[in-house]
C-alpha cells in the first residue's frame, strides 16, 4: 500500500495532535464554565436559604400570616426579585413570592433533596434548590434563581468554539503544510542530487544545509559514504586494470613461444627447454592469482586469520633460515638479533612468516651484492618491533607514500622480472593491520631501507 508523502504526513500529525490539544482544551473550559456557574449559583442560593431558616427560626409558633408579613418585609428576600415558595406540612402553599407569579413560574413542589438542581421550564431554566425547616410548624422551602443568562452565555461561548476550533485547526494544518515543505525543501534538493549520480561519474556530492539539524547530517552522512563508494569503485577499477595487465603479460608469452614451438619441428632439447620456461612463467602466474585471490577476499571480508598464541622469536627463526641461503647465494652479510627469550604474540603464524618472508624477500632481493641485511626483533610489555634493515638501492622520497599501494614499484629495478607483482608489501599490510599493529618504512636512495613493524604485546 502507497504510503503518503512524509509532507503530508507531517501536516497530519500536526492537524491530529492540535486538534486533540483544542478539543481537550474546549472540553476543559466548559467544564470550569459550568461548574464556576453552578458554585455561584448555588451559594445564593444557600444564602437565600439560610435567611428564610432565620425568619422561620425566629417566627416559631406563629401563625402563617405572621411568616409571610415578616418575608415580604425581608430586605434580602425582595419578593419581587426572589423566586421564593413555602409549603406547609399538608401541602398547601404557605407563601408564593411575587416574582413566582410575574415570571409565571409554576408551583414546583418536589421532595426535600438539599442539593441544588437545574429545572427546565418553558422559557425559565432555574436553579431550585428544595429543604425541610425544622420549624414549628414544619415547612418545606423552595428556592430559586433563574440562570437563563448563564445558560445563553455558555451556548455562546459553545457557538464561538465550534467555529473558532475548526478554524484554527485549518489555518494550523496550512501553516504545518507550508512549514513542513520548507523543513524538507534541502531533502528535495539532495534527492534531486542523488538522481544525478550514476556508477560512471560518483564525484558528485550533496549540497550540506547550513543548519546543524538532521538534514545538515544526513547529509554530511551520504557525502561520507559517497566518498566511501567512490573510493571503493576507483580501487576495484584501478584493482581490475592493474591485474589484467599484470595477466596479460605471461599470457601473451606462453602464447607467442607456444606459436614458435608449432611453426616448424624442433629438437626435443628446444622442447624441454620451453617447457621448463613455461612452467616457470605459470609457477609465476599462480602465484599472482593466488595474492589477486588473497586481496579479493579480503576486500570482500571473507579471507578470515586464524589466531592463537604464537612465538614470535621462533617465527623470526624460522623465516630467516629460509631466507639465508638466497642472502648467501647474492654474497650478503647476514645478521639476526633476537631475544634470548621466547616473544610471544596473539596472531596468525602462517600470515604472519608470509610477512617475515615478504620483507626479507624484498631486501635482499634489492640490496646488491655485498650489502648488509639485518633483522631484529625487540619486545617491551607494551608493544614487539620487527625491523628489517637493509643497504641496497632504497626507495625515493616521492614513491614512499605508494609503497604499499597494490601494484606500485617505485622504479625499473623493482619489476616482474625482478619477482614481483607489487602485491606484497600490500598484502603484508593488510596481514599487520588485522593483527592490531602498523607498518613503516624509512628510505634513502642509494643508502638503503628500514621496514619497521610494531605489534602488540599478546595479554
Amino acid at each position: 500500500m502507497k504510503s503518503f508523502p512524509i509532507r503530508l504526513r507531517l501536516t497530519l500529525w500536526y492537524f491530529s495532535i492540535l486538534a486533540a490539544g483544542l478539543l481537550a482544551f474546549a472540553l476543559f473550559l466548559m467544564g470550569e464554565i459550568h461548574h464556576a456557574m453552578h458554585r455561584t449559583v448555588d451559594n445564593q442560593l444557600r444564602a437565600h436559604m439560610a435567611a428564610v431558616q432565620q425568619i422561620a427560626n425566629e417566627d416559631e409558633n406563629k401563625s402563617p400570616s405572621a411568616l409571610r408579613h415578616d418575608l415580604d418585609e425581608d430586605v434580602e428576600l425582595a419578593p419581587d426579585l426572589t423566586l421564593l415558595e413555602i409549603w406547609g406540612h399538608d401541602g398547601q402553599v404557605v407563601y408564593r413570592s411575587y416574582a413566582m407569579d410575574r415570571m409565571q413560574v409554576p408551583d414546583l413542589m418536589t421532595k426535600s433533596s438539599g442539593q441544588p438542581t437545574t429545572v427546565y421550564l418553558a422559557s425559565h431554566p432555574l436553579r431550585v434548590l428544595v429543604q425541610s425547616m425544622p420549624a414549628s410548624p414544619n415547612y418545606i422551602v423552595m428556592v430559586a434563581i433563574p440562570v437563563r443568562d448563564f445558560v445563553e452565555a455558555i451556548h455562546q461561548v459553545k457557538s464561538t468554539l465550534w467555529i473558532a476550533i475548526p478554524l484554527l485547526l485549518l489555518l494550523a494544518a496550512g501553516g504545518g503544510y507550508w512549514i513542513a515543505g520548507r523543513a524538507l525543501a534541502p531533502m528535495r534538493s539532495m534527492i534531486a542530487a542523488a538522481e544525478t549520480i550514476h556508477p560512471g561519474d560518483l564525484s558528485t556530492r550533496l549540497e550540506v544545509p547550513r543548519a546543524e539539524d538532521e538534514l545538515h547530517r544526513l547529509a554530511l552522512t551520504l557525502n561520507r559514504m559517497l566518498d566511501r563508494l567512490q573510493a571503493g569503485f576507483e580501487r576495484i577499477t584501478r584493482f581490475t586494470a592493474d591485474a589484467s595487465h599484470e595477466l596479460r603479460t605471461p599470457i601473451a608469452l606462453l602464447r607467442t613461444r607456444t606459436e614458435l614451438l608449432l611453426r616448424r619441428n624442433r629438437h626435443p632439447e628446444e622442447y624441454r627447454a620451453a617447457l621448463e620456461a613455461s612452467l616457470c612463467e605459470l609457477e609465476e602466474t599462480s602465484a599472482l592469482l593466488e595474492e589477486l585471490m588473497l586481496l579479493a577476499r579480503a576486500d570482500a571480508g571473507a579471507e578470515t586469520l586464524r589466531f592463537s598464541n604464537c612465538n614470535l622469536t621462533e617465527l623470526v627463526h624460522t623465516a630467516t633460515t629460509m631466507m639465508q641461503p638466497l642472502a648467501e647465494a647474492n654474497n650478503l652479510t647476514w645478521s639476526v638479533i633476537v631475544p634470548t627469550q621466547p616473544v610471544y604474540l596473539r596472531g596468525d603464524e602462517a600470515a604472519l612468516r608470509r610477512v617475515l618472508l615478504v620483507l626479507i624477500d624484498n631486501a635482499v632481493k634489492y640490496t646488491p651484492e655485498h650489502g648488509r641485511v639485518e633483522i631484529s626483533l625487540q619486545a617491551t610489555d607494551r608493544d614487539i618491533t620487527l625491523t628489517v634493515r637493509d643497504t641496497g638501492i632504497g626507495i625515493a622520497e616521492l614513491d614512499l607514500p605508494h609503497i604499499f599501494d597494490r601494484f606500485y614499484r617505485a622504479d625499473q629495478s623493482r619489476t616482474r622480472g625482478a619477482g614481483g607483482a607489487g602485491l606484497g608489501l600490500s598484502i603484508a599490510r593488510w596481514i599487520v593491520e588485522k593483527h592490531g599493529g602498523t607498518i613503516s618504512v624509512e628510505s634513502t636512495p642509494t643508502v638503503g631501507s628500514v621496514f619497521r613493524v610494531t605489534l602488540p604485546t599478546a595479554g
